[in-house]
């Protein structure tokens, strides 16, 4: 006679999922790890567009204060140049203008002293200048 039935331990289990139990929680712990790194990429992403919106912004700006301050479009060193010799010629012409001064209150004073100690300049001009306006309105 054959024995028809086997022993309770040689039967195997099927498997309900062709993935093994460790593999299926390491792929979870990807995704979730995954998740995270996307979320820390959207962030730098972020932070990263927002860097350069602002240097946009600044070289917008740069390039208007070029079209302003150097409406030549000098390369740096000649603007460098040019912005000397114009530092330069100012330099001459206040040296001109306080020369000038000078001059003027030394005419002023020798026409003083040739007037008898009358007023000069300026404020002799303003009295006739009044007198004359004074006499044609009456």
């Amino acid at each position: 006679m054959i024995s028809r039935l086997k022993p309770p331990g040689t039967k195997r289990l099927k498997l309900k999922c062709d993935i093994l139990p460790s593999a299926y929680a390491f792929k979870f712990n990807q995704r979730r790890y995954i998740k995270a790194r996307a979320e820390e990429a959207a962030n730098e992403l972020a932070v990263v567009t927002a860097r350069e919106q602002k240097s946009a912004s600044q070289h917008r700006i740069a390039m208007s204060h070029i079209k302003e301050f150097n409406p030549k479009k000098m390369s740096v060193a000649q603007w460098k140049d040019e912005q000397g010799q114009m530092m330069a010629r100012l330099d001459e012409l206040e040296d001109a203008a306080v020369a000038w001064g000078v001059e003027r209150e030394e005419l002023q004073a020798a026409a003083g002293a040739g007037t008898g100690g009358a007023p000069a300049g300026d404020g002799a001009m303003e009295a006739g200048a009044y007198t004359r306006t004074h006499q044609s309105s009456t």
